[in-house]
């Protein structure tokens, strides 16, 4: 069994690229970009383009200060650490950054994660190394194939109309907090901020169940 989730928005409560914009007084200007990109209002890697313009020349350190003040979406450990007890195998994948996602990955216990590179030139920022484009299922090919999952054992939780592509590989489509067109193609939609809400759909206990001692 195999899970796959976006990480801003889904693993954690939050959009990286605002939160660097909003130090340099642009936050509404990149956030409605982010948010029309969630939205498929524009082509995404035209809009990540927009974004990194937007906040060239940010401070490496302020990066990673806002990589680790994110908050994991509630819930988030709760659900990691039931799928790992059932035995299933976890991705992250996200069009964000490598700055956020391995500190995700540490924290939460994911198996294999997929991002984009911040790349900085004497502490600023000055552009993006794409691993993760457009098409995120792209980006997992190689190791849906390695690890020879079946679709129908397969989910995917994601937010946006950036991630449909990975409902294309999933068995089990869940959206969670997500746009319209997302919830549309969704076998499950979850509105409430909460993780663990993903166990109720598949039916899994928050806790494990441990037989009583005599």
């Amino acid at each position: 069994m195999l899970a796959i989730f976006d990480i801003e928005g889904v693993l954690v409560d939050g959009e990286f690229l605002p939160e660097i914009a909003g130090r340099l007084g642009k936050k509404e200007q990149v956030l409605e970009l982010t948010l029309k990109g969630i939205r498929g209002e524009i082509d995404w890697e035209t809009g990540l383009d927009m974004r990194i313009d937007a906040i060239k020349g940010a401070g490496y350190d302020e990066c990673v200060e806002v990589a680790k003040n994110l908050s994991l979406m509630k819930g988030a450990p709760n659900l990691i650490n039931a799928l790992k007890r059932e035995g299933w195998r976890l991705v992250a994948v996200s069009g964000g950054f490598s700055l956020l996602a391995d500190r995700v990955k540490a924290e939460l216990g994911i198996d294999f994660v997929f991002s984009n590179q911040l790349v900085f030139e004497d502490g600023k920022l000055e552009g993006v190394k794409l691993n993760v484009k457009a098409n995120k299922a792209e980006a997992l090919a190689n190791l849906i194939e390695t690890l020879g999952e079946p679709k129908g054992k397969t989910m995917a939780v994601v937010d946006g109309a950036n991630d449909l592509k990975l409902f294309e590989i999933a068995g089990i489509r869940i959206a969670f907090n997500a746009q319209p067109i997302v919830q549309s193609r969704a076998d499950h939609i979850i509105k409430e901020k909460d993780l663990a809400r993903v166990l109720d759909v598949l039916r899994i206990p928050v806790l494990p169940r441990t037989a009583s001692r005599k």
